[in-house]
């Protein structure tokens, strides 16, 4: 389920032990999911690079952020990079209309693509892409 964010299904498991066993410690989380320690240390740093994890009190421990506050926050990570993703592709729009095409067919050199009519897409190779 938290894939979509970002989780491999191991680092999830490893969450929702923590989320259950809040003092279930090290050994208990490599035992219960029959986890490596280099595996279970591989988990922790992922959550705690998501700020998924927190060290507690005492700085000694860490604990597993209520999903409300972890989820919350990493949904709107994840949504400000889809975003920001979005912006670079409409700044990359402009650029490539009216580029000159590169099919062979196109034998002027004052050739330029136009965009295609939504009614029907042209054969590959055909001149009905250039003009």
């Amino acid at each position: 389920m938290l894939q979509a964010l970002g989780l491999n299904a191991r680092t999830e498991n490893v969450y929702r032990t923590l989320l259950a066993e809040p003092d279930g410690g090290f050994e208990r989380i490599a035992a219960v999911l029959h986890l490596t320690e280099a595996q279970v240390r591989e988990a922790l740093d992922e959550l705690l690079e998501l700020t998924l994890l927190r060290p507690a009190n005492d700085s000694h421990t860490l604990r597993a952020v209520s999903p409300e506050v972890g989820l919350t926050r990493l949904l709107a990570h994840n949504q400000n990079q889809l975003l920001f993703r979005q912006q670079q592709l409409e700044n990359a729009r402009p650029a490539s209309i009216g580029t000159p095409c590169s099919s062979d067919v196109a034998v002027k050199t004052d050739v330029r693509c136009r965009p295609f009519s939504s009614r029907r897409a042209p054969r590959a190779g055909s001149r009905d892409s250039c003009r």
